[in-house]
């Protein structure tokens, strides 16, 4: 799992925004990127974690820019999401090291 995803949910508790209102508010030029919006929000609204969904977004989103297929506004989107938090990933690892 990709421990990186904390600093969206800083950002939403800073802003009192959820996930699925700032992925609803995001807009793409890209169809396959508005597709992974689409998907993530469906999950989200199934109920299903939002840490694994932004994790399968980051994933996906991922892919696209491997491919070289992001747009700038996916490729901003997946470099927030892959921005390190460092309080919460040292004290998520620190038991890896005893």
């Amino acid at each position: 799992m990709d421990f990186k995803l904390n600093i969206l949910g800083e950002f939403f508790m800073k802003t009192s925004k959820t996930v699925a209102s700032y992925l609803q508010s995001l807009t793409f030029t890209s169809s396959k990127e508005n597709q992974l919006i689409d998907h993530a929000l469906h999950q989200l609204e199934l109920k299903q974690d939002e840490t694994k969904v932004l994790s399968e977004l980051c994933a996906n989103l991922r892919l696209l820019a491997v491919k070289q297929q992001i747009s700038k506004e996916g490729l901003e989107l997946f470099t927030m999401l892959q921005k390190p938090n460092f309080g919460n990933d040292f004290g998520r690892t620190i038991n890896l090291w005893f």
